[in-house]
This record gives structure tokens, sequence and C-alpha cells, in this order.
């Protein structure tokens, strides 16, 4: 009876702590997708660029007035990959690197968002399709 009323009692308490863990892992992964080295491209659709970085500056829009055109490579006279290349700067505070530098397509807006609103559910993208941008950013914020 005791092992049956534990079974009942775990199965009852099960979906709270996978709730808890959740918000745990979400939490987690929040701390990348809002730092700036992620957030500053994560920009919607007016594709504006920023620079910030927390304790450093206020956000602000990238310089040279660049505008992402509609391939989201950067001003269309100017890539993205003019300035970032394939890995960090090797400079303090020079450019982030990437493999293909572009904007996100303006439905991954991070910047400006709050963590619910990052982590509502949408048709763009699943957890495993998450997984390479998390990855990317997570080695980026290691610098």
């Amino acid at each position: 009876m005791k092992a049956r009323l534990a079974v009942v009692l775990l199965t009852l308490a099960y979906p709270a702590y996978a709730q808890d863990s959740g918000l745990e892992t979400w939490r987690k992964i929040h701390d990348v997708f809002s730092h700036a080295r992620c957030t500053n491209c994560h920009v919607g659709s007016d594709g504006r660029p920023m620079w910030s970085e927390p304790g450093r500056m206020s956000p602000r829009p990238h310089g040279m007035n660049i505008k992402a055109g509609e391939s989201r490579i950067g001003a269309e006279t100017l890539p993205c990959g003019t300035c970032h290349g394939e890995t960090n700067a090797q400079i303090l505070h020079g450019p982030p690197g990437a493999e293909s530098w572009l904007l996100p397509p303006a439905e991954m807006q991070w910047f400006g968002r709050t963590s619910a609103e990052i982590c509502t559910p949408g048709d763009w993208r699943s957890f495993n399709q998450y997984s390479g941008t998390l990855h990317r950013c997570s080695i980026d914020r290691g610098r």
C-alpha cells in the first residue's frame, strides 16, 4: 500500500518538477539569447543591427548607418562579411565572427524582447533548429 501511495505521489509531483526543470533550462538558454553578442543582430524587420555591450555602452544603431537589405547580409553595397570575418576578431571589442555572417530572419528578433516573447512558440523554428544558433552564440559569448 505504501509503495502504491509513493508511486501516486511521485506521479502527481512529476509535472511540477518537470516544469521547474524546464524553466531553469530556459533561463540558461535565455542568458545566451539575450546577450548583446546575439541580440545586436537579432533585430526586427527594420533591418538595423545594433551596437551595445552591457555595462559599457547603451544600445545604439550600428555604425556607418548599416541597414540590411532584403538579403539580410548587411547593406547591399557593404555586406556584413566586409568587417565580420569567419572568426571573432583578435582585438578587444572587435567585431564578432561567424561562418556566414548575415542578420537572422526578422521572425527571430530578440533585441528589445522579453524572455516570454522570445520563448513564445512560433512556426519558424523548432528547438532542434535553435540548437545551432544557441551553440554559435554561446561560443561568441565565451570569447
